[in-house]
């Protein structure tokens, strides 16, 4: 599955042509930030007044890419925005480190958080946040050569993403754009506010409960015996509970990959809903972690960056197939001792 290769196309232009002269501000900003360049700024025009995102936005917020991508900056009220993630439908929630990538098709799910307001999670698991760590948000109108792409990204102080909500074609256009409007930034924010630094750590503390056991045996593997394992769990259907980390959100679901695939160093395994993806070469530990799970043997797999960062964790899916499960990596390990 390829994350974000999503088409949605846009209503016809006609309906946004009588909005010129609402734009008229927004223009004159984009002709004067792109105009010391010499850039066409028909091309930015023309992007502006087509795209559903730039729909009562104001000037300061509009941004455009050399490449065309329309770019609204958001504001950082995280509770109120990620609740409101809902009403767009049914979207493809992104959550992503350096090296490892989780989708899933679905309708953002509700948020329960703790007294402190910082942390958050839903009643399935799926989405484990951390709010301290986000910092920026913009929403994105991209062209690509199957169609519009329309898109939220989430991103941490050094600017890098780790979460994306992108429009499917049974999300709601209409939500998208008034979410957008709502929540673009308001005020300007000072350096401090926006772009204080997050800590470093070595691993990722918010996973959800049940992945945070005690373990009583731990193996180190070869990466390469990645890919054969994820190859026999696909032939063998043995479902897999994938979890992708970041400081600010981990995010994990229930599959049983259907299909697996190479390109370059990049792994991709997926279903029709959830695609899991990561990049061997980014990989530099793995380690098997045998413990005990509701009176049962388990085995979990974790994949470490080359600073000992945890990048993805992956489980057996259900206890059906616990025993096929920890037969695979039972075996693996004993190899390696």
């Amino acid at each position: 599955m390829h994350h974000e290769q999503v088409s949605f196309h846009l209503p016809s232009n006609s309906r946004w042509a009588s909005r010129s002269l609402s734009f008229s501000n927004r223009i004159a900003t984009v002709n004067a930030r792109y105009s010391h360049s010499g850039c066409n700024c028909q091309k930015y025009r023309d992007i502006i007044l087509k795209s559903p995102l730039a729909k009562g936005i104001r000037p300061g917020n509009l941004s455009v890419c050399g490449d065309g991508t329309l770019r609204v900056i958001l504001n950082s009220e995280w509770k109120e925005m990620l609740a409101g993630l809902r009403d767009i439908g049914k979207v493809l929630v992104i959550s992503r480190n350096g090296s490892a990538v989780i989708a899933r098709y679905m309708v953002y799910p509700e948020l329960i958080f703790d007294q402190g307001e910082r942390k958050g999670s839903d009643a399935d698991d799926q989405i484990n946040l951390d709010l301290r760590w986000w910092r920026f948000a913009h929403a994105r109108h991209s062209r690509m050569p199957n169609g519009e792409g329309y898109a939220i990204d989430f991103h941490d102080a050094h600017r890098q993403s780790f979460h994306s909500v992108v429009l499917t074609p049974d999300s709601s256009m209409s939500c998208l754009s008034e979410w957008v409007q709502k929540h673009q930034m308001r005020t300007e924010c000072t350096r401090e506010e926006t772009e204080s630094p997050a800590r470093k750590t070595g691993s990722v503390d918010n996973l959800p409960p049940d992945l945070s056991h005690h373990c009583c045996r731990r193996v180190l593997i070869d990466r390469a015996e990645l890919l054969p394992l994820l190859r026999w769990m696909t032939e063998l259907a043995i479902p897999i509970r994938a979890v992708v980390g970041h400081e600010a959100i981990a995010q994990g679901h229930i599959f049983t990959p259907r299909s697996i695939r190479e390109s370059g160093s990049w792994i991709f395994c997926s279903d029709d809903d959830t695609g899991f993806h990561f990049d061997l070469g980014g990989v530099s530990t793995v380690r098997l972690d045998g413990f005990e799970l509701q009176g049962h043997e388990c085995w979990a797999l974790k994949g470490f960056s080359a600073e000992g960062r945890l990048l993805f964790f992956l489980a057996p899916g259900d206890f059906a197939s616990l025993n096929q499960w920890n037969t695979l990596l039972r075996e693996v390990a004993d190899e390696e001792c």
